[in-house]
């Protein structure tokens, strides 16, 4: 699982993983470079270099693994995907940007779940920003070739609604497109009793499929 920019993986995806844990899936929050206790050098990076150290992750693991990415987190992972087809079973993308550039804040009605206040590792995030501006588009943007759960907030005015809508226009065979009404960039804590019930529903079908094959 790999969080938005700058941000720690066992804050961010704290609910997720107690889920996916009491689902019997083994919930691993990766943080990248500079964030937390997480080291490495942060000058002249692209997205290869994070997929190359989420490979030294899963090299550890030993097998393939579904990859959880959440705003700019998801880019990282389709970075891995593309680069590592061999080691991801699936891609589970959360305000999945990149494309269409962000817009205007989109009026909404106040979420019902408070959003706590997240921990931010200012120059791991502007590393990571740099990376993602560094990588050509084409080099991530289609994740590889595993299906995708896209999960995307129609109010989320930072990777707006339009991305996930292309992703789904152009893997249809294996994009899953999930909008979620009145949602911003922070779903997973704005609505986690939609968001949560949609990866599990996602991970037990890939795995019905794997164990069928």
């Amino acid at each position: 699982m790999l969080p938005g920019r700058g941000g720690e993986g066992s804050e961010q995806f704290q609910l997720l993983g107690k889920a996916l844990a009491a689902a019997g899936y083994s919930a691993i929050a990766v943080n990248p470079r500079g964030v937390g206790l997480s080291r490495g050098p942060l000058d002249s990076l692209t997205l290869h270099d994070y997929a190359r150290d989420l490979a030294a992750v899963q090299d550890a693991l030993g097998s393939a693994a579904h990859v959880v990415g959440r705003a700019l987190g998801n880019r990282i992972a389709r970075c891995f995907a593309a680069d590592y087809p061999g080691k991801v079973k699936s891609l589970i993308l959360m305000a999945a940007g990149g494309l269409i550039p962000p817009g205007a804040p989109r009026a909404r009605k106040n979420t019902r779940t408070p959003v706590p206040r997240l921990h931010h590792w200012r120059e791991a995030g502007i590393a990571q920003e740099q990376a993602a501006q560094s990588t050509p588009l084409d080099e991530w943007w289609h994740g590889g070739q595993a299906p995708m759960l896209v999960l995307q907030g129609l109010q989320d005015h930072i990777a707006v609604p339009e991305n996930g809508r292309r992703l789904a226009r152009e893997f249809p065979k294996r994009v899953r497109l999930r909008e979620i009404e009145n949602a911003g960039h922070l779903m997973l804590f704005e609505y986690p009793e939609i968001v949560i019930p949609e990866v599990l529903a996602f991970l037990e079908a890939i795995e019905q499929v794997s164990l069928s094959d």
